[in-house]
């Protein structure tokens, strides 16, 4: 009775409804057989012989590659077309289909078979199902009505396994999350740009904090946002090697941030395929630390530079003023006391003139030592400290009968570390010097003011001034205030411009003796 209810059983549907169930990528296939076996299916059972097409029929459903199964209202299983290997019919035969479903497969075909019964429409279930030998294998179930007349008295059930369909997509959701988590948790900056559509496809969430802005905007930023107008260049010859297939590094690209500032990254690029379109993926290391690491290596390697030079420079005067002045006075003074041993006897008037010269010359001498010394170090810094210092250094120039100096000193503290005091006698020495011999200023202002743990030292004065980009590196004086700032961990400004005279600002952190504190 069931074979022949089974070969000529109608379905109301020919086509498996999806909408209770999961459409796959291969369920195309599976709809066109299920739409295949339904119309043999009539063909058969409108045959003239319907003794010969129950036997066809039976012989294409032993030997299809999914489960047919028939059962009745209380859901047993009255014909199964195969078995898997190992299991026989009789011990399938007679069950009830939840024997053989997981606790939420159950519970779910209980519910849809019951539905079927109910409204006659066809449905598909998709579920796991306990194997003989204890393995769990995934099916998808087409649930389809028969009818005796008009009255519906049992279900076919065409369950095809997808277990390893089922393995492939946990197998590729793994790796899509996997790469997820590697996407978004890596530090460097990754970019996925369209060749043809000139526009980025995927941004990770490290580029956009990398330039501080958001992926939306990121995607529609024009490159002159990203980059300085003298990088492009280089940058589209680098595009367009990697669009012709080589894989290239471009070492520190500069790159703009969304605030303006300047970064520098080192980019990995490559020509892909990204969901079918040609495309070039980029990797962004940001290198800014190391490019301003090598940026300050650079600057103290000049700034040594210019120092050894400096000194050289300061040698060289000193070694002039002492063979033009010290030697001089020195070589003069032997040569009277030369004569005066020769003549002494003979010539005592001349010898005696002879000797007041040589003493005349030992005193210039004197003189001339005293005044280089001063010059390097002067030994009332030693003593008295800075502002004693620049006082002194302020009256010799006076006396020179300059520009009138004001000075003016707001300081709290006794003494300041040697190398401070030096550093701070310099500027304010270069800078008067400066300001007396060529700025032709009737007027100089020099200033030291203490505030809080800094102290600030400016020169000013208002004369002819000078362009400051015409200043060469052999402008030791007004490099040297720059590095000696430096170097001391402060800052300084030097603004000049001609007819509107110089102003030198310097401003330090404090370094109190500690034998003064």
């Amino acid at each position: 009775m069931w074979g022949t209810a089974f070969a000529v059983m109608q379905m109301r549907h020919t086509k498996p409804d999806f909408r209770n169930g999961t459409a796959m990528n291969d369920a195309g296939s599976r709809e066109h057989l299920l739409a295949e076996l339904t119309e043999l299916r009539q063909q058969l059972a409108n045959t003239e012989r319907p003794q010969q097409g129950e036997a066809v029929w039976h012989s294409l459903i032993a030997h299809t590659p999914v489960f047919v199964l028939i059962l009745d209202r209380d859901h047993r299983i009255r014909y199964i077309n195969r078995t898997d290997p190992g299991v026989m019919p009789q011990e399938i035969l007679g069950r009830i289909l939840d024997d053989f479903g997981t606790a939420d497969y159950r519970g779910a075909v209980h519910e849809r078979l019951d539905r079927v019964f109910q409204t006659g429409e066809p449905d598909v279930v998709e579920g796991s199902a306990a194997h003989p030998d204890g393995a769990i294998r995934w099916y998808e179930a087409h649930i389809g009505p028969i009818f005796e007349g008009n009255r519906l008295t049992a279900l076919s059930i065409i369950a095809i396994d997808t277990t390893a369909r089922k393995q492939a997509e946990e197998a590729l959701r793994q790796s899509h999350e996997e790469l997820r988590a590697i996407y978004n948790g890596i530090t460097d900056g990754l970019v996925i740009f369209d060749i043809q559509a000139m526009k980025p496809l995927r941004i990770n969430a490290a580029f956009s904090r990398m330039l501080g802005y958001s992926e939306q905007e990121l995607g529609s930023l024009p490159p002159t946002q990203m980059h300085r107008r003298e990088d492009f260049p280089r940058i589209q010859e680098h595009f367009e090697a990697v669009v012709r297939g080589r894989v290239l590094f471009f070492e520190g690209m500069p790159m703009l941030r969304k605030n303006g500032e300047l970064l520098y990254a080192d980019v990995t690029s490559a020509r892909i395929t990204w969901e079918d379109r040609p495309c070039v993926i980029s990797f962004f290391h940001d290198v800014t630390e190391r490019k301003r690491a090598q940026e300050a290596l650079e600057r103290e390697r000049r700034t040594l530079e210019h120092l050894f030079r400096s000194s050289d420079h300061e040698r060289q005067l000193i070694a002039y003023d002492i063979h033009d002045g010290l030697t001089q006075f020195l070589a003069g003074a032997i040569m009277q006391f030369d004569t005066f041993t020769h003549l002494k006897h003979r010539k005592p008037k001349e010898a005696e003139r002879a000797f007041e010269a040589g003493i005349t010359m030992l005193r210039q001498g004197h003189s001339e030592a005293r005044r280089l010394i001063n010059g390097v170090r002067p030994p009332i810094l030693d003593e008295a400290g800075i502002v004693a210092a620049i006082s002194h250094l302020i009256h010799e120039h006076r006396e020179a009968r300059g520009p009138k100096i004001e000075f003016h000193a707001e300081v709290e503290f006794d003494r300041l570390v040697a190398i401070q005091e030096n550093a701070i006698y310099r500027i304010v020495q270069e800078g008067l010097t400066n300001a007396c011999k060529y700025s032709r200023s009737d007027r100089v202002r020099i200033e030291i003011v203490q505030v809080a743990d800094r102290i600030r030292i400016e020169v000013q004065d208002w004369g002819v001034g000078f362009e400051l980009n015409k200043i060469g590196e052999d402008s030791f004086g007004l490099e040297g205030i720059r590095e000696r700032t430096r170097l001391l961990g402060g800052r300084s400004t030097i603004q000049s411009a001609p007819g509107n005279g110089t102003h030198i600002a310097v401003e330090l952190p404090l370094a109190i003796r500690e034998d003064y504190q």
